[in-house]
């Protein structure tokens, strides 16, 4: 147990992947995290009412748990199919078809929790999710990236909300990325970090695996 903004809160946790709905055939095996995921953090972290952002929306979890547990949602996407997707899938969420790294021009309120996962790069990839995959590009510029957005992140949250980032340290053919925590290094830049959560993701009552670990992170951060 350890204590996240005065409240006790477990820091191995597991949650059962086959509780993600079916994605339409074009996004076939795309990895996210579940609705109940996201609600266990917006029960610790916020009340009825209180404002949820997610800077990379993906399909639109972070937004339709929100929805469900009567929070206010807002969401930033840069795919415009899935933004289409969100909103075929949401009543009241506020979904921005921009890129988070425009988060400072977009019209967002100040947040109460922001709860998000960004897209994964390994150090041997040559192309940057955040530059849409296009063209070369390095580890060290989408780590730039990161800086960045979480920089401009930090103006959009209230005094003493919390940042919930899910990640993944990667392993690809034995070459290890310690991906978070190099997105915690970068974070902390504009968040103070308070600690970690190992998730445990199941799948037919088994661990599952992926990027070669199985276990991901919920890194805890709150604006001071």
């Amino acid at each position: 147990m350890d204590t996240f903004g005065g409240k006790v809160m477990r820091t191995v946790i597991e949650f059962d992947l086959d509780e993600l709905p079916e994605l339409p055939r074009e996004f076939e095996n795309e990895i996210r995290f579940t609705e109940n995921f996201v609600t266990h953090f917006l029960e610790k972290f916020t009340e009825e009412g209180g404002t949820v952002l997610d800077p990379f929306a993906g399909f639109g979890t972070s937004l339709s748990a929100a929805e469900a547990k009567n929070r206010v949602a807002y969401g930033v996407e840069y795919d415009k199919r899935k933004v289409d997707y969100i909103e075929s899938q949401t009543e009241s969420a506020e979904i921005l078809h921009s890129s988070a790294l425009d988060l400072d021009e977009l019209n967002i309120p100040k947040f109460d929790l922001c709860i998000t996962s960004p897209p994964f790069m390994a150090e041997q990839m040559e192309s940057n999710p955040f530059r849409n995959y296009s063209g070369e590009s390095s580890y060290e510029e989408y780590l730039e990236d990161i800086d960045e957005i979480f920089s401009k992140l930090e103006s959009k949250a209230k005094d003493k909300s919390h940042l919930v980032v899910e990640v993944s340290n990667m392993k690809v053919t034995d070459q290890v990325t310690t991906l978070a925590w190099d997105i915690a290094e970068k974070i902390n830049n504009s968040f103070e970090f308070k600690g970690e959560i190992i998730v445990v993701w199941k799948k037919n009552n088994k661990v599952s695996e992926s990027y070669g670990f199985d276990h991901s992170y919920a890194l805890i951060f709150q604006k001071m």
